[in-house]
């Protein structure tokens, strides 16, 4: 979801199916469309050790900066809704602790029995933010280019544990989740694009490798359905693993995607991942129809969500996101820096 200065384009693009994916998934147009979280997830484990090193000790600043000021903005929103016209929220209840917890990127169990925060789709920045930790605190212990690396270590151990005894705790076993490990298949990725021998290998082996895996994925949907726990991991993780590897070395090959219009939309991806459930009710709440594939109305009106939440995504990417970012990074610059006395 987010991008790096100096953005492969081929990431980028991959950023731009995984949100669409999920966008699908939500109005029920792609069975299997949820697997662009583990996209995102994987994505993100590459960026993470992909510019932990330039980054150092100032990771965390710069993640907090990039992630929070849109999260906490649409989460302030939804707050407001919940509190002043909560018949326009379906399952949103309001609550300050559900408000503090939710800025906080602290899980909580809502009334309804489900796993907050206010956002409907924040749930995933509570993972991002939580491996954001992880790292920062292995910059602290390792050279910054092996920070991601003794991060996986980490979360590979700590899953395993909780997976095998728990913890005890519930926000501790929601946080060892094996989704986790998704991140440590990102790190993976860098380092095997880091090899040396990985340009050497033809763009139609890339190719292969990503087609079989798009395959594998749809054709164990539509058997087993949606997985869970260790088996998403393996079904949904490894073949985005293998997506992503094949994306990164088609680039390294020369063979790049260049559609204007989704790298636009892979720039816009936060805004889009973050928006579309409210865009998607909103439309439906405005022409009083059931966006699906299940009818013709449905699916002309799925047609329409989806244009929608493309549009109100870049506007939201184009005129709050990337301004805010712009202000931040001007901050930054001005900022003084204190210099040690001699």
């Amino acid at each position: 979801m987010n991008a790096p200065a100096g953005t492969l384009k081929n990431i980028q693009v991959a950023r731009a199916v995984a949100a669409l994916s999920v966008v699908a998934y939500h109005l029920g147009a792609m069975p299997f469309g949820q697997v662009g979280v583990d996209v995102f997830f994987v994505i993100s484990g590459f960026i993470m050790s992909y510019i932990a090193p330039s980054d150092g000790r100032a990771f965390l600043a710069k993640r907090i900066a990039r992630i929070v000021p849109l999260y906490w903005l649409l989460t302030f929103g939804v707050y407001a809704i919940a509190v002043l016209e909560p018949q326009w929220l379906n399952t949103t209840t309001e609550g300050a602790s559900y408000l503090v917890k939710s800025l906080l990127f602290i899980p909580y169990i809502k009334e309804n029995g489900n796993w907050g925060p206010l956002l409907r789709n924040g749930w995933t920045l509570i993972y991002e933010m939580f491996f954001y930790l992880v790292v920062a605190v292995s910059i602290l212990c390792v050279r910054a280019k092996y920070a991601t690396l003794l991060s996986s270590v980490i979360l590979i151990l700590a899953c395993g544990f909780a997976s095998a005894h728990g913890t005890g705790n519930l926000i501790a076993d929601y946080l060892m989740q094996p989704l986790v490990l998704e991140f440590c298949l990102g790190v993976a990725c860098y380092w095997i694009f880091r090899s040396n021998h990985f340009g050497r290998i033809k763009p139609a082996i890339w190719v292969t490798v990503a087609i079989l895996s798009v395959i594998t994925i749809a054709g164990l949907n539509a058997v087993f359905g949606d997985p869970e726990g260790f088996q998403r991991v393996a079904r949904y993780g490894m073949p985005a693993f293998a997506i992503i590897v094949s994306l990164l070395g088609l680039e390294r090959s020369g063979v790049i995607f260049r559609n204007p219009v989704l790298a636009q939309m892979g720039a816009a991806s936060y805004s889009i991942y973050l928006l579309h459930p409210y865009a998607i009710g909103a439309m439906e709440k405005v022409l009083h129809v059931h966006a699906g594939i299940s009818t013709a109305t449905g699916a002309f009106a799925a047609l329409i969500a989806i244009v929608a939440v493309c549009v109100s995504g870049w506007l939201c990417f184009r005129y709050v996101e990337a301004p805010m970012q712009g202000m931040l990074k001007r901050f930054r610059v001005r900022a003084p820096r204190v210099r040690p006395s001699a």
